[in-house]
């Protein structure tokens, strides 16, 4: 008798723990589409939110890798102007059904297409590398927290300090800077292969009535920040336009 009740017992506890999973599960909604991506090339580091009960879904990363067009906002932010995929056209956003949008909004019949960093599924960023041209995961880090103020900053940036973002190849050590690097300039243009993640950032109503009616970060742009972040450099590193990777 007593091998039965044990045996029940058990089964209960693993029934209950199933249970709390299942609950956590579903209080962990994945609301917030969080494309980001870098342009080695360049030292370029760019990012942006999106609902994902929006009109379109703003994911990147199925698109391959994409040519970007830049240019330079007086507060240090590298804006994208321009997506183009391989063959030249203008990345376009699928809309989403309408049983996917959020109340209120009624579903697209044209697929949109990039129109910058403002825009739907704009990106924007900044220059990544420190005062003296250096490059390793600290600086993606500390880049990312001087210019983002969307909605739920620390539930995307946990997917960048947990990415290989300035490590190995993409680390760069000062000796190998060439400071008089051309620097990068307005219509300049760089290859990016984005990665997307879907993030719980809206916890609740509370966060939900900071919004617009157009979804996270639309009264401000997910990438607007305070201005030029202490550690952002003078240009590009010395290994520029040569495959991303430092000279030898």
């Amino acid at each position: 008798m007593k091998a039965r009740f044990t045996i029940f017992f058990a089964v209960l506890g693993l029934m209950t723990l199933s249970g709390v999973a299942a609950a956590a599960e579903e209080d962990e909604k994945e609301d917030t589409v969080f494309n980001f991506g870098y342009d080695s090339d360049n030292g370029v580091f760019v990012w942006g939110t999106s609902p994902d009960d929006g009109l379109y879904d703003c994911s990147l990363e199925p698109k391959g890798e994409l040519e970007a067009t830049y240019s330079l906002s007086d507060d240090g932010l590298v804006l994208v102007d321009g997506l183009t995929d391989g063959s030249a056209s203008t990345v376009t956003f699928d809309p989403r059904p309408q049983e996917e949008l959020a109340e209120g909004l009624t579903e697209a019949t044209e697929p949109a297409e990039y129109t910058g960093a403002d825009g739907e599924c704009g990106v924007a960023g900044g220059s990544v590398a420190g005062p003296q041209g250096q490059i390793n995961h600290g600086m993606f880090l500390k880049l990312f927290n001087a210019f983002y103020e969307g909605v739920g900053r620390g539930c995307v940036n946990r997917f960048i300090a947990r990415s290989d973002l300035g490590k190995g190849d993409q680390q760069v050590q000062v000796p190998d800077v060439d400071p008089d690097a051309e620097q990068l300039a307005n219509g300049d243009t760089g290859l990016i292969s984005f990665e997307t993640v879907l993030a719980d950032c809206l916890h609740g109503n509370a966060a939900r009535d900071e919004e617009s009616s157009d979804g996270p970060g639309r009264g401000k742009p997910s990438w607007a920040g305070n201005g030029k972040p202490d550690h952002a450099g003078k240009g590009k590193p010395a290994w520029a336009g040569q495959g991303g990777r430092p000279r030898d």
